[in-house]
């Protein structure tokens, strides 16, 4: 979540993926993320740290996702789960997952894309789109 993120941006952004299988809801007390932070980020915020080049600045705030998930949630994360994933404490391990860390808006165009690591690639950041990401995602857990 980013200043500027409300309601009506979170209704606005929900269309642009047209897909049933998808959720995408506005979450104004961070409830979720918070959840879904303290079960996974400790399992991957190693992963995510020894992908990035020794001098980013991107490693001090990923071990502060590390060290206080219920303060400082990790955002731009998607996970992907198979049919049949049993829903229960604890959550289950994702079959997929997929991390946005760079974020370019071309405004020429307004089409944006960035920088993710997956779970499939562990120690190279990839430029994709959200769109080509959740399609990769899709792709897997439906096979």
């Amino acid at each position: 979540m980013v200043g500027g993120d409300d309601s009506q941006s979170a209704r606005a952004a929900a269309g642009q993926f047209g897909d049933p299988r998808l959720s995408y809801f506005w979450d104004a007390d961070r409830c979720s993320g918070v959840a879904w932070s303290v079960h996974y980020q400790k399992q991957f915020a190693d992963l995510f740290v020894n992908s990035l080049p020794p001098k980013s600045d991107l490693r001090s705030r990923i071990k502060l996702w590390m060290e206080h998930p219920e303060t400082q949630p990790m955002w731009d994360v998607a996970y992907f789960f198979k049919r049949g994933a049993k829903w229960s404490d604890p959550l289950p391990a994702p079959d997929a997952w997929t991390k946005q860390f760079g974020y370019r808006n071309d405004p020429s165009t307004g089409e944006s894309s960035g920088t993710f690591l997956r779970y499939n690639s562990i120690g190279a950041l990839a430029p994709s789109t959200w769109t080509a990401e959740f399609e990769a995602g899709f792709d897997l857990i439906e096979k």
